[in-house]
């Protein structure tokens, strides 16, 4: 039996080769990132071990760089693992001589290997692989659509300061028409109230009301928004919204998209009070197989909402906050259904209360919602079975008074 431990890159690979008994059977040797360089990882492994169900392989998730190599070698038949980067840094530890070198972390996983103290990590199911990468792709598209509206915002506090006021949301289908026109006070000044209203009502389905548009006249006459180089903020502001349109349209075809995958996956998250379709499929998405977890405390962790434990003999801190060791995808999507649920689960609802009364602010009181969605979630995905207020908040309760005992 051999092991070989593989450091990514993103052009060439290192790779070390150790038998059973720890001996170093190949110290380093680079092969690119190519059907060359993985030809070259063949013919050097098969020298010392020419069956292939005598190697182990491993590598670190590092990017999608180990990607390519990771499915022509599970395409050819290879055992091979991915490991987390933080599974080897802890190995690392060991080393009392602190170097790290693409060849020495090579040589570190071929160890790793041979030890077997890691956790592997698959690729999920081509339908879950799909709703990962889009999830992912929303979360980075609303991330931008979040920052052009900064934008936008930061240009009319410099020119008309007092428009925000007037709109609970500043960047709402009626404010946006009405500022790809005008967004000047001068502007809104020179229009007549009429087609100011007309402007907004119209944008807003009929549901604008006259005195606003009066009052939005009457603030732009008596702004002190700066009057220098105002021709180039409006410029600005009106670059960016037909940017602010471009990434709402973006993501509502991928809405669209995670809403189909999801719904051909049968899955029954959505009954979940806080989990539509969106969520349900960054939630399918990053946990995949959830008979991965055999249990739902293991779920936690891998999302990263798990207590972090500081102790030091006889003292344990209990402000740690959250892990944050797990996907920060999950972890986000999870904390957006949270807010959604416990203002509409009755179960949830009570339980964000109670952590309210007991002082918790509110963003740790939607953490520790949360963390007992987790609880039903992996209740719903093990069983693929629909909510109940009555059954699954029982049975999460328990699991989570289990855990806390343990």
């Amino acid at each position: 039996m051999i092991y070989v431990g593989i450091d990514i890159a993103k052009y060439s690979h290192e790779l070390a080769i150790v038998d059973e008994k720890g001996a170093v059977l190949k110290p380093h040797l680079s092969f690119s990132n190519s059907i060359k360089g993985f030809e070259r990882f063949v013919s050097a492994v098969q020298k010392f071990e020419p069956d292939i169900k005598q190697i182990t392989v491993g590598m670190e998730a590092t990017g999608h760089y180990y990607l390519n190599l990771y499915c022509h070698l599970k395409d050819l038949g290879y055992t091979v693992a991915v490991i987390n980067p933080l599974q080897s840094n802890s190995f690392r530890d060991y080393y009392i001589r602190q170097c790290k070198t693409d060849a020495r972390d090579s040589l570190l996983i071929a160890e790793i290997m041979r030890f077997g103290k890691y956790t592997n990590s698959q690729l999920s199911d081509e339908k879950y692989y799909a709703l990962k990468q889009l999830s992912r792709y929303r979360a980075a598209a609303a991330d931008s659509l979040t920052n052009f509206k900064n934008q936008i915002i930061c240009l009319l506090d410099r020119v008309f300061p007092e428009y925000q006021s007037l709109f609970f949301d500043t960047l709402g289908a009626a404010s946006k028409e009405l500022l790809a026109k005008y967004c000047l006070p001068e502007e809104i000044i020179a229009v007549p109230t009429d087609k100011l209203f007309d402007i907004l009502n119209e944008a807003s389905n009929r549901s604008f009301k006259y005195a606003k548009a009066e009052e939005l006249k009457a603030l732009a006459e008596t702004s002190v928004g700066i009057t220098f180089a105002t021709e180039t903020t409006k410029f600005q502001i009106q670059l960016l919204l037909e940017q602010v349109k471009f990434m709402e349209s973006v993501i509502k075809k991928i809405d669209s998209k995670i809403t189909k995958l999801v719904k051909q996956t049968g899955t029954t998250l959505t009954t979940i009070p806080g989990i539509g379709f969106v969520h349900a499929g960054c939630i399918l998405g990053e946990i995949g197989d959830i008979n991965r977890f055999d249990s739902a405390a293991k779920l936690v962790a891998y999302a990263g909402i798990d207590p972090s434990i500081r102790q030091s003999g006889q003292f344990t801190s209990r402000n740690t906050g959250i892990s944050k060791r797990g996907s920060s995808y999950l972890r986000r999507s999870l904390f957006l259904a949270a807010a959604i649920a416990q203002n509409c689960d009755p179960v949830l609802s009570a339980y964000y209360q109670k952590k309210k009364a007991e002082g918790k602010h509110h963003y740790v009181a939607t953490l520790a919602v949360a963390r007992k969605m987790v609880y039903i979630i992996h209740a719903v995905m093990k069983n693929n079975s629909v909510y109940s207020v009555d059954t699954y908040s029982e049975k999460a309760a328990v699991a989570e008074a289990h855990r806390n005992k343990t």
